[in-house]
């Protein structure tokens, strides 16, 4: 069994995906307002991400980074399945909820055209937090089978 410790570019996509995270939590006004428990879902996630990253830093036990590994990848997988859901679910949990998907998912992709109330801010944060949650459990899952 091999060392599952942290590489670089598991680091770099964790301090890309604090960017995102931090650009929806501190300027995405309507996230605040409209949808607060997604805001405090979104607090959680990377709060947690950087818990576990800093874990997966400075523990010496193969077998709780193997562990802890694992659970980051779950972590990192639900991410983007949950904005999706949520989007052609109509935003469920928030005050707009019963929106139709068209518009949910307008308003996380659509880079401010239209009428969502969208910006090129948003849409850009949620596609990287997205993509780079998957590019993530891909490099978390490859650094277990080594």
């Amino acid at each position: 069994m091999e060392n599952v410790k942290l590489k670089r570019s598991e680091l770099l996509l964790v301090v890309i995906l604090n960017i995102a995270s931090l650009m929806l939590l501190i300027y995405d006004k309507p996230l605040f307002v409209l949808a607060f428990y997604h805001w405090l879902i979104l607090l959680l996630f990377v709060s947690t991400l950087d818990i576990v990253t800093l874990l997966r830093h400075i523990l010496k036990n193969n077998m709780l980074l193997r562990y802890i590994t694992y659970i980051e990848i779950v972590g990192v997988v639900m991410m983007p399945i949950g904005i999706l859901l949520d989007g052609l679910l109509g935003f469920p949990i928030s005050k707009i909820q019963g929106s139709s998907p068209l518009y949910s998912l307008e308003f996380l992709f659509g880079f401010g055209l239209g009428s969502s109330g969208s910006s090129v801010l948003i849409s850009s944060s949620v596609i990287v937090l997205s993509i780079g949650s998957l590019i993530l459990a891909y490099l978390l899952k490859r650094s277990l089978r080594r």
